[in-house]
């Protein structure tokens, strides 16, 4: 049993990689867009 699961990981390591890659940068995306918008807010409020 254990040797199918480690067959199947092998078998889609390149999709798992993948889809892993493409969370981390979208999370980092989210971050740093968040991030500029209390900026933004910080700025207006410095401002005002």
């Amino acid at each position: 049993m254990l040797e199918i699961g480690i067959g199947w990981a092998i078998a889609h390591l390149e999709t798992i990689a993948t889809l892993s890659l493409t969370a981390l940068i979208a999370f980092t995306i989210g971050a740093a867009y968040q991030y500029c918008e209390d900026d933004k807010k910080a700025a207006k409020r410095g401002n005002a």
